[in-house]
């Protein structure tokens, strides 16, 4: 009896779903003037969205000096504020791809992308292609 017990518990266990090492969310490809024409589509909505950088600030708060930065990010119609927690190395004009959570809630900002990395977010310079 415990034998059979044993070989339907390691087929219940095997017979689980397996789950891939990255288990984040997948980001929505967006663009930047989508976003800045219908905010409310895209409240609360992981996205994935290419620009360039402008107003750029690293910042440290007053409370506990955690190093967090704010810019705008652009295309040739619009442009939507981004913010992070932690310290980036990029300057006005760079090129970047931030994934993050895009919210119209005041936070730091209003309507901006939450691109903390410890919440699936990132900021990456895009890549220069050869031509």
């Amino acid at each position: 009896m415990r034998r059979i017990l044993a070989i339907g518990l390691l087929a219940a266990i095997f017979s689980l779903p397996t789950f891939a090492a990255d288990d984040s969310p997948k980001a929505v490809p967006a663009a930047v003037v989508d976003i800045a024409k219908d905010m409310k589509k895209f409240d609360g909505k992981y996205v994935k969205v290419t620009g360039n950088v402008s107003g750029f600030e690293q910042r440290t708060s007053t409370e506990k000096a955690h190093k967090y930065v704010v810019f705008r990010l652009n295309d040739k119609e619009s442009s939507i504020e981004v913010f992070a927690f932690g310290e980036y190395k990029f300057k006005n004009g760079d090129r970047v791809i931030v994934t993050g959570t895009f919210t119209n809630q005041n936070r730091v900002m209003k309507y901006q992308i939450d691109a903390t990395q410890n919440k699936n977010g990132s900021i990456e310079l895009e890549p220069i292609k050869d031509k």
